[in-house]
């Protein structure tokens, strides 16, 4: 837990209200870079560090009430671990005690339309009324409230949201999101670790996850 505090400060110092600067990105340890086809799109490629032990990858379509309300995913995960293909407006299917994944979800309507990249003002500000909106959300839940940063990689914004871990019935689970501009689009890209609380892969999860989203390159 003293990691993660520590993280999160260091975070909390250097999220600002302006475009941060870029910063020389080193591959990390122990993962490996992946090309990822979006696929139906306009979306194009998507490369970013993996770890290693991610060795299933796979993609399916998160339906909902209305086409454009779902989503199309792809998820990374070890190979040891149950599949599980989220879907519906109302998901009933209770989650494995044990996760551990990569999942990128964007719109399914992004093969239709094509429309310009935002500017850096533009996803600022709408960083800001997401966090405003999740952070509400948050409070009428009762929720310890998320930390959020901005981060300038590969000349492009990323916003990023930390939730604070929650431990239940013996099992932890810690959540980071990176939501990306991609052709026009908002992509999130989700990293979840769900297990007992004496797993060492906890240890740092906030450090190792941030590494690997200064990673995420696009070609669009």
């Amino acid at each position: 837990m003293k990691y993660i505090i520590l993280s999160l400060g260091i975070l909390l110092l250097y999220a600002c209200n302006e475009p941060p600067k870029p910063e020389v990105i080193l591959q990390p340890p122990h993962t490996r870079t992946m090309d990822i086809q979006l696929k139906d799109t306009c979306l194009g490629l998507l490369t970013m560090a993996i770890p290693e032990r991610y060795d299933t990858s796979f993609s399916w379509t998160d339906f909902s009430d209305c086409y454009s309300c779902g989503f199309e995913k792809y998820r990374l995960q070890p190979a040891t671990l149950p599949i599980d293909k989220e879907s519906g407006f109302i998901y009933f299917h209770q989650q494995a005690d044990s996760v551990d994944n990569i999942t990128i979800a964007y719109s399914p309507i992004t093969k239709f339309d094509h429309p310009s990249r935002p500017d850096s003002a533009t996803i600022v500000r709408h960083h800001k009324e997401f966090i405003r909106n999740l952070r509400q959300s948050c409070k009428e839940e009762g929720l310890e409230m998320p930390v959020d940063t901005m981060l300038l990689v590969n000349h492009r914004l990323i916003s990023v949201v930390i939730y604070m871990p929650e431990e239940r019935k013996g099992v932890r689970c810690d959540k980071i999101e990176a939501y990306v501009n991609m052709a026009g689009y908002g992509a999130s890209i989700t990293y979840n670790l769900k297990s007992k609380p004496s797993d060492t892969l906890h240890e740092h999860f906030v450090d190792r996850t941030m590494c690997l989203i200064k990673t995420i390159c696009t070609k669009d």
